[in-house]
Parts: C-alpha cells; sequence; structure tokens
C-alpha cells in the first residue's frame, strides 16, 4: 500500500471556525520547546540507537554524537542541551571522561551521566551526576535520566 493510498483514507477536519491557527501553532512549539532534551555520546551505533530510542519512547528530544569532538559542536551550537550521556572510550583526541570535564566546566548547569564498560567507579565522583557500568539496564539508565531532568527543573 503506498503512502498516497493510506492517505486518501485519511480525514483532517478544518479548524472550528474562529480558532487562532497561529495561537494552535505557538501552543505547539512551546510544548516542543519545554520537551527535556538528551545528548548521547557513543561510538558504538546499536548502543547509541537503543539507548535513543528508550529515552524518545519517554517524550525526551535526543541529539546524537559518535566522538567528543561532534558533541562540542553541538555543545556550541544554539540547540539546547539538559543532559549529556557519554561513553568513557571514544576515538578521537578525547575520550568521555575528557568531554565531562568539558562540559562541567563550559556548561556547569547541564546534567552528565558517564558509562563505561572497562570502569566500575568514575576516578572522580565530582565528574559526573551519574555512572552506569556496561552492560547497564536500559529501565535503570532510564530512571535516572528522567530524575536527573527533573531535578534540572526544580
Amino acid at each position: 500500500m503506498t503512502v498516497r493510498e493510506l492517505a486518501s483514507g485519511l480525514h483532517v477536519p478544518p479548524p472550528a471556525w474562529g480558532a487562532d491557527v497561529t495561537a494552535v501553532r505557538r501552543e505547539q512549539v512551546e510544548a516542543e520547546a519545554a520537551k527535556r532534551t538528551v545528548l548521547i555520546v557513543e561510538d558504538e551505533v546499536l548502543s547509541r540507537m537503543v539507548l535513543a530510542e528508550c529515552l524518545r519512547e519517554h517524550d525526551l528530544v535526543v541529539l546524537e554524537a559518535a566522538t567528543a569532538d561532534e558533541a562540542i559542536a553541538i555543545l556550541e551550537s544554539p540547540l539546547p542541551v539538559d543532559l549529556v550521556w557519554t561513553d568513557v572510550t571514544m576515538p578521537g583526541p578525547v575520550d568521555g571522561l575528557g568531554l565531562a570535564r568539558i562540559v562541567r566546566s563550559k556548561h556547569p548547569r547541564l546534567k552528565i551521566v558517564v558509562s563505561s564498560a572497562y570502569l566500575h567507579t568514575l576516578p572522580s565522583p565530582d565528574l559526573a551526576d551519574a555512572f552506569f557500568s556496561k552492560p547497564y539496564a536500559v529501565t535503570a539508565v532510564v530512571r535516572r535520566v528522567m530524575g536527573l531532568l527533573a531535578e534540572n527543573r526544580a
């Protein structure tokens, strides 16, 4: 079945008479802007995709980067970011711990979560707001991320 065939069966009612379409669109934009944004920095594509999808299922906006350099470019852009999730081991001159240090110094209000398959604790506890050793339970990660984002709102 083509998209056209699917769409032909849809009925989209016109807006109610007198409805302020601009106000409706403004509300939609404001609702989208109210969503929290997580930047996932993970070079393993499958790990990044799984985590990103789970967070999106909880109505979060997810940005993705495979290296610290890509993450830094996103953080320097006008895109809003509320939490950075980074793996420790990544290609490039800056690893996840280096990225966490940069984020902490340049964006002190951002929440940071670090994960690693090789470390079982952070070398410096003040480097991140949470740490997950791989493999991790995605449900526990989502719960912790949502909790950290709720702290940011308070």
